[in-house]
C-alpha cells in the first residue's frame, strides 16, 4: 500500500519522525514524502498522488495558509484518494483546500477524516480504508462456502475483462492496418499531387482520432481491472489463502531487479506507434505535394 505525505516544508522534520515510525509499525506500506524535486516538483508530486492509494496531511501550524500544501491536497481530490489529516497539534487551523461544497446540503465540509496517528497505523495494517461496503455481515459470520462461490464468480468476471480487452486490439488493429494499406494502394494510383495531400491528411485525422479512442478505452478497461483486483483482494482476506496479494508482493519484492510494466502500459504503446506511422506518412505526402508543385 502506497501513501503519500503532504506536509509544510516548515513541519518537514517533525513529518520525517512520524513517517518513519509509521512505516516501522506497518506491515506492506510504503509511505513517501517529496523531497527537493526543483521547478519540477509538481509533475513529480502529480506522479506520487495519482499512484498512492491513500494521502496523509499532516496539519502543522504553517499548513494553513500553505499554497503548495492546498496544491497537492486538490490533486489528492482530483485523483478522488481516501484523504486522512493528522493534527501536529490540536490547535492546528485545517487547510481551506480541505474543505468542498456538499452537492445535496450546499455546505462546505471537510473531505478528510482526522485522525490520530495510532489510527493511521491501524487502517494501515487492517486496509480498512476503502472497504467499499463489500460484505453485508460481520466476517465472522460469513458463510465461506458461498464466500468462495461468489468469489469464483467475480474471478470469472476478471477474466472476461482480459478477453475483451484483447478482442478490442485486435479490432483497432486490424482497422488501422486497413486504413494504410487503403492509403497506400490509393496513394499508387494516377491522382493529382494536391489530391493526395488532401487524402493523406484525411487518413491522418481518422487514423488518430481512432488511436486516441483505443487508447482511452484500455485506460478504462485497466481502471476497472484496477477495482476487479482490489475486491478480489478484499475477498481473500476472508479466505486461507491471499494469492493475488502475494503475487503482487513477490513482483513488487525490492530483490526483484525486472521492473513491473502494467498491461495498460504495454497495449497503450501499439496506438502511439500507429499515430507516428499516420504522422509520418501526412508529413511524407505533404512533403512530396510540395516537391511535385514546385518541380515545373
Amino acid at each position: 500500500m502506497k501513501i503519500f505525505v503532504i506536509h509544510s516544508r516548515a513541519n518537514k522534520e517533525a513529518v520525517a519522525h512520524e513517517v518513519t515510525d509509521i512505516s516501522n509499525r506497518t506491515v506492506g506500506s510504503e509511505v513517501v514524502m517529496l523531497d527537493d524535486a526543483g521547478p519540477f516538483w509538481r509533475s513529480v508530486a502529480r506522479k506520487m498522488i495519482k499512484q498512492a492509494q491513500m494521502v496523509l496531511v499532516y496539519v502543522g501550524e504553517h499548513s494553513y495558509g500553505g499554497h503548495n500544501v492546498a496544491w497537492e491536497i486538490n490533486m489528492a481530490k482530483k485523483y478522488h484518494k481516501s484523504i486522512y489529516t493528522v493534527l501536529l497539534s490540536p490547535d492546528n487551523q485545517l487547510p481551506k483546500a480541505l474543505f468542498a461544497k456538499n452537492k445535496y446540503t450546499k455546505e462546505k465540509e471537510n473531505v478528510s477524516a482526522i485522525k490520530s496517528k495510532e489510527d493511521i497505523i491501524a487502517i494501515i495494517n487492517t486496509y480498512s480504508a476503502g472497504d467499499y461496503s463489500l460484505f453485508n455481515k460481520e466476517t465472522n459470520e460469513l458463510d465461506k462456502s458461498t464466500l468462495l462461490e461468489q468469489y469464483k464468480v467475480f474471478l470469472q468476471t476478471s477474466e472476461t475483462l482480459v478477453e475483451r480487452r484483447q478482442n478490442v486490439n485486435n479490432f483497432y488493429i486490424t482497422v488501422n492496418s486497413a486504413l494504410i494499406a487503403c492509403f497506400g494502394t490509393i496513394s499508387a494510383l494516377s491522382f493529382q499531387s494536391i489530391i493526395k495531400c488532401f487524402m493523406g491528411i484525411v487518413f491522418l485525422v481518422i487514423g488518430i482520432v481512432l488511436c486516441l479512442s483505443w487508447i482511452r478505452i484500455l485506460k478504462s478497461y485497466g481502471i476497472l481491472n484496477s477495482s476487479k483486483m482490489k475486491i478480489i483482494s478484499l475477498i481473500e482476506k476472508q479466505l486461507p489463502a491471499s494469492m493475488y496479494d502475494a503475487e503482487w508482493r513477490a513482483q513488487s519484492d525490492r530483490l526483484n531487479r525486472q521492473p513491473y510494466v502494467s498491461f495498460t502500459k504495454c497495449e497503450t504503446r501499439i496506438p502511439k506507434i500507429f499515430i507516428c506511422i499516420y504522422a509520418a506518412i501526412a508529413l511524407f505526402t505533404i512533403a512530396f505535394a510540395i516537391v511535385r508543385a514546385s518541380t515545373p
